[in-house]
């Protein structure tokens, strides 16, 4: 009878060594070539992480919920236009966007500290159930600016039959960002660092993977990159206007789901599997 790498991984529920393992190949999982995007979009929700959106003062953190591809906004006398780089998140197996640079953008920044371990994907398919993925815009108020931006909330449901890392191995996400962002008056601020990871001494992103909503174990990603287009005080620079740029603000990013080994390899570095992502991302642009 013929054994494939998948029956394996099934077989052995995550333990991935036989026989004759060396320090260095004991926790990679076999090479994976499944894995995809179930679309499941809901209203706003409880999202595991703390609140992120600007301008609504939330206690609890909450997706933005539904699925808008594009909106249009006035900015004193210019329209712009929101949206998303695509209608849905595409899945990866590996990441191979050319703008983003995944792969080398992590290894400069990490590559001296960790190895990281490409896998392929999943096993089963239907892993990353899309709650939320959407543009959204709101009018100022007496207590916010205008503010505009997109939303993502994913919910990782493994499938664990076929081999999927469950919850209680230390499951973690790693997002690769392009972008640029406005910033007043009209310019630009620096890019956001390419690995994502709030500054932090890890690749990791800052939310954790494995959390918990309402007493349920469960592993989720969100994130609410978002502007607020200031007014100045009356009189000052701007006229109290502060226009936007001309040019198209662009922020795209790809998101793993990686697995922290907590062991090293033969050269004394961390081993971090990763699994299979997504690409999403949003560009606001002036029209004519």
């Amino acid at each position: 009878m013929r054994v494939d790498r998948v029956t394996i991984a099934t077989s052995l529920m995550g333990l991935w060594c036989l026989s004759g393992c060396n320090e260095t190949t004991e926790h990679e999982p076999p090479t994976a070539t499944g894995g995809s995007v179930a679309l499941n979009y809901q209203p706003s929700q409880p999202t595991g992480c703390p609140p992120q959106s600007l301008g609504l003062f939330e206690s609890v953190g909450k997706s933005v919920g539904g699925n808008t591809a594009s909106q249009e906004f006035l900015r004193g006398t210019d329209r712009y236009r929101i949206s998303l780089l695509n209608q849905h998140p595409v899945f990866e197996g590996i990441p191979e966007d050319p703008t983003i640079e995944y792969q080398r953008k992590l290894e400069e920044a990490f590559g001296t500290y960790y190895t990281f371990n490409y896998v392929g994907g999943f096993y089963g398919k239907d892993e990353f159930n899309v709650r939320s993925y959407t543009t959204f815009i709101r009018e100022p108020t007496e207590r916010s600016p205008l503010i505009y931006g997109a939303d993502i909330f994913v919910v990782y449901t493994p499938d664990l039959a076929k081999g999927d890392p469950g919850i209680e191995r230390h499951l973690k996400w790693i997002q690769v960002v392009h972008s640029k962002t406005v910033a007043a008056p009209g310019g630009q601020t620096p890019e956001r660092p390419p690995v994502d990871n709030r500054g932090s001494a890890h690749p990791f992103w800052g939310c954790e993977a494995v959390t918990s909503i309402y007493g349920n174990p469960v592993v989720t990603f969100t994130d609410t990159p978002q502007e607020a287009a200031m007014t100045p005080p009356p009189g000052g620079p701007g006229g109290g206007n502060i226009p936007l740029p001309d040019a198209s603000v662009v922020f795209m990013a790809e998101v793993f789901l990686a697995e922290d080994t907590l062991k090293k390899d033969t050269n004394g570095k961390e081993i971090i599997n990763i699994f299979g992502g997504f690409k999403w991302g949003y560009r606001v642009e002036k029209l004519p």
